[in-house]
């Protein structure tokens, strides 16, 4: 994928999670939806990533300690999102309920939700502070 085209993916991203993170905003319907298109919007940069990700893995069997932090939070990222996006369907109030569900559990799956939509953002925010001389660079340009 040219470069433009990853940064304009992960822009679109951003403004994504932005609003999906603000249910006080959008309300709840708008919320669990934008969740979900947000999901498509990380699949995609995972699959744009794909090339960079072994080339971390390459410099990490090598000794290179800032590759091997690179994985981990990418690591970390992906099991925030993860567990984000599954506690956020199982709480679903709009989107479950479409399709004919429910999922028992909400005491335990709504605050796993909270939490881990917090340490998601905290780890985005290291994400993009990690990719700040690339995205500066390309933006330059």
């Amino acid at each position: 994928m040219p470069k433009k085209a990853t940064l304009a993916l992960d822009i679109a991203a951003a403004v994504l999670a932005t609003v999906a993170v603000l249910p006080q905003i959008t309300g709840i319907a708008a919320h669990e939806w934008l969740g979900l298109v947000a999901l498509a919007a990380f699949l995609l940069h995972l699959a744009a990533s794909l090339n960079a990700l072994s080339s971390l893995l390459k410099a990490a069997r090598f000794g290179s300690a800032l590759a091997v932090a690179r994985i981990v939070l990418d690591a970390a990222l992906f099991i925030a999102i993860a567990v984000c996006i599954v506690s956020g369907v199982l709480i679903s109030a709009t989107v479950l309920p479409m399709f004919g569900l429910f999922a028992p559990g909400y005491f335990i799956w709504n605050p796993l939700h909270a939490a881990s939509a917090k340490i998601l953002l905290a780890l985005v925010l290291v994400h993009v502070a990690s990719h700040a001389g690339k995205l500066v660079a390309l933006v330059k340009k």
